[in-house]
């Protein structure tokens, strides 16, 4: 594929009127986002198509839990729910299996706890003191296929853990005399002029296509108990020149970790908690 360079550009957002939990993109162009209501007490969940900002459904589960429920994963085309056993207590409990094109639940087990997967099956425990048992699931139907041995279990893991893998990019992190022979250390001085920007700051090189992703918290106040941030995230080329650049929270009580992520040439981001934005890095042909 070759890659023609173009004026990075916001190509769609969405706005959320709570807060946006997490995110968890799956092989696909699809992302779910978990959303929560803090006054009223209820999550909802939403998939989107990330190439074009289109919303593939929206659903909450009011019917039987509106707000001790989360994401474990999205695995294949199955996105993997649990309850929380107590409110107080953070522990997982029982396993929801929904499928990501549609929203609808394809399964549930309420005397499971999940422990990992991958887009075939799912490895899950007995959600008891007095029963250990381990056993394999199929990740689409639910349906049991063995019980696993403690040997079997540790190398099921391992193999999980080995096989896993992101659909999206993570930036690096940096301190900042480590970026002293990058090209864009002028910016990032002069965003530092008066040592505002706080821990490190978080890189993600794409020297094929010219493009260098940015993010860093730049304190603006000098109370040493109470500090205060701003956030941004910019796009820059090799010749420093500012491509794009938002500032994505003012005034947060702690930095913000990670502050972005890219699937192929879009750069996805959350802003202001509720707003969730993604920009085209650069036009692709074909």
């Amino acid at each position: 594929m070759i890659f023609k360079k173009n004026i990075t550009k916001e190509v769609w957002k969405i706005n959320f009127k709570h807060p946006i939990w997490r995110l968890f993109p799956n092989h696909q162009n699809y992302i779910v986002t978990e959303v929560r209501n803090l006054s009223e007490k209820v999550v909802s969940f939403h998939c989107i198509d990330f190439v074009s900002g289109t919303m593939k459904w929206t659903t909450d589960f009011q019917s039987w839990q509106s707000w001790w429920i989360g994401v474990e994963g999205v695995f294949d085309d199955v996105v993997i729910l649990h309850e929380y056993a107590r409110p107080d207590l953070p522990a997982h409990k029982k396993i929801i299996a929904v499928d990501i094109n549609t929203g609808k639940t394809l399964w549930r087990n309420d005397e499971l706890v999940f422990v990992s997967s991958n887009n075939n099956y799912l490895i899950a425990k007995e959600d008891s003191f007095a029963n250990t048992q381990t056993l394999k699931l199929k990740l689409l139907t639910g349906e049991i296929l063995c019980e696993l041995s403690e040997d079997e279990f540790k190398n099921t893991l391992k193999e999980l853990n080995t096989n896993e893998k992101l659909y999206y990019q993570t930036p690096a992190e940096y301190w900042m005399d480590e970026l002293l022979n990058e090209p864009f250390h002028g910016y990032i001085k002069k965003q530092n002029r008066a040592n505002q920007i706080a821990n490190t700051v978080e890189v993600l090189t794409d020297v094929e296509n010219d493009i260098y992703v940015i993010g860093y918290s730049r304190k603006v106040n000098n109370d040493i108990l109470k500090p205060v941030y701003d956030e941004y995230v910019s796009v820059l080329n090799k010749r420093a020149k500012i491509l794009y650049t938002d500032k994505i929270v003012s005034s947060a009580n702690i930095p913000i970790i990670p502050k972005y992520f890219r699937k192929e040439n879009i750069l996805i981001y959350i802003k202001d908690k509720t707003i969730f934005k993604a920009v085209k890095l650069f036009e692709s042909k074909n």
